[in-house]
C-alpha cells in the first residue's frame, strides 16, 4: 500500500510502543519518515526496521521539552525531506504512580514538562510550517485518563487532559477540523491492549481531502 507516498511523516517518541508501530505504518504506507526520541539506540533500531522492510528514514535526536531542541528537528525534518505533511506527537511518560497528597513536585514537574509542555513545544513549530507550505496534519497522544482520572496518576491525568484541550484550542484559534476520536475505538495490541485517546488538527490546503488518511493511518492496521 502507498496512501502516504510523497508525504513526509514526523514520530516524536518513536523508539518503541505506539511510536514505533506508527513510524512502521508510515513508511509501509510509502511515507519518509522521520523518527525522534531521547532514547538513541531505540530511535535507531526503529529506522533499520523501516529501511530492512524497504522503507526510508532517518533519526534525528530531540527532546521535546527544550523548545530549541524542537525548532531544530522541524527545521532539521524539512531540511532533509522537505516538508512535514503529519506530526505524530507522541512522547510521554507515565510517572510515577501515587496518590495526589504524595506525589513528587519532582515527578509532577516531569511528567508535566514531557507530556504537555512537550506537545506545547511540538505544536509550536509544527503549525507555522504547515501553515506555509499549504496543509498538513498533527495528531497528539492523550489518554482517556485525561476524561475520567485516576486516583493514583495525578500528574499524568492533568498533562493528558492538558493535551486533549491544548489540542481543541489550537483548532479552533486556527479555525481548522478537530478529530477527537472515542477511547473504546482505539485498542492497540501493541501496548497490550491499552485504550488510548487521540486527537488530531487537520490543517488544510488547497485540497481539503488530501491529508484526512494522514490521521487514519495511525489508528488502522494496529489491531
Amino acid at each position: 500500500m502507498t496512501r502516504l507516498a510523497g508525504k513526509v511523516a514526523l514520530v516524536t517518541g518513536g523508539s518503541a510502543g505506539i511510536g514505533r508501530a506508527a513510524a512502521l505504518i508510515y513508511a509501509r504506507e510509502g511515507a519518509k519518515v522521520v523518527v525522534s526520541d531521547i532514547a538513541v539506540e531505540g530511535g535507531e533500531e526503529t529506522v533499520g526496521k523501516i529501511k530492512e522492510n524497504g522503507g526510508e528514514a532517518v533519526f534525528i535526536k530531540a527532546n521535546v521539552v527544550n523548545d530549541a531542541e524542537v525548532k531544530e528537528l522541524i527545521d532539521k525534518t524539512v531540511s532533509t525531506y522537505g516538508s512535514i505533511d503529519c506530526a505524530f506527537n507522541n512522547a510521554g511518560i507515565l510517572g510515577e504512580m501515587a496518590p495526589t497528597a504524595d506525589c513528587t513536585e519532582e515527578n509532577f514537574d516531569k511528567v508535566i514538562n514531557i507530556n504537555l509542555k512537550g506537545v506545547f513545544l511540538c505544536l509550536k513549530h509544527e503549525i507555522p510550517q504547515m501553515l506555509k507550505q499549504g496543509g498538513g496534519a498533527i495528531v497528539n497522544t492523550a489518554s482517556i485518563a485525561g476524561l475520567i482520572g485516576f486516583p493514583t496518576a495525578p500528574a499524568y491525568v492533568a498533562s493528558k487532559g492538558g493535551v486533549v484541550q491544548i489540542t481543541r484550542v489550537s483548532a479552533l484559534v486556527l479555525q481548522r477540523n478537530l478529530i477527537l476520536d472515542k477511547a473504546n475505538k482505539l485498542l492497540y495490541d501493541c501496548i497490550k491492549g491499552a485504550k488510548l485517546l487521540f486527537a488530531a488538527i487537520l490543517i488544510q490546503g488547497k485540497e481539503p481531502k488530501e491529508h484526512a488518511w494522514l490521521f487514519a493511518a495511525t489508528r488502522t492496521n494496529l489491531m
